[in-house]
C-alpha cells in the first residue's frame, strides 16, 4: 500500500462557501460509495470541526464532491475522505487553512 501526503490547499476565509474535490480518478473508473469524510483540528482552537461540511458528499463519477463551510480563523484542518469500490477501501487527504483577511 502506497503512502500518500495530505496536499496542502489555499486557505479559504470563514465567510467563503466552497465545494471540496477529491479526485480518484487515478485509483478507480467509479466510486462506489463514500464511506466518510472526516475533518480533524490540526492547528488552531475548533472543538467542533467536523462542522465545516455542510451537507453530505456527493459522487460524480471518480469524484467526490464536499461543500465546506465556516471554520475558525486561524486554524488548519486535515479533511480525510474515504470511499469505497467493491470491496476495495481508498482514502485521500488534504489540508485546509482558515484565514480571515486583516
Amino acid at each position: 500500500m502506497a503512502v500518500i501526503t495530505p496536499t496542502f490547499l489555499d486557505s479559504k476565509t470563514t465567510a467563503e462557501v466552497i465545494p471540496l474535490v477529491f479526485p480518484f480518478g487515478n485509483i478507480v473508473e467509479t466510486v462506489d460509495s463514500v464511506i466518510s469524510v472526516d475533518v480533524t483540528t490540526i492547528s488552531g482552537d475548533d472543538v467542533s470541526p467536523n462542522s465545516l461540511k455542510n451537507g453530505a458528499a456527493i459522487i460524480s463519477g471518480a469524484l467526490v464532491i464536499q461543500t465546506i463551510q465556516g471554520g475558525v480563523d486561524g486554524a488548519v484542518y486535515l479533511i480525510n475522505c474515504t470511499i469505497a469500490r467493491g470491496i476495495e477501501r481508498y482514502s485521500m487527504a488534504c489540508y485546509l487553512p482558515v484565514a480571515d483577511y486583516k
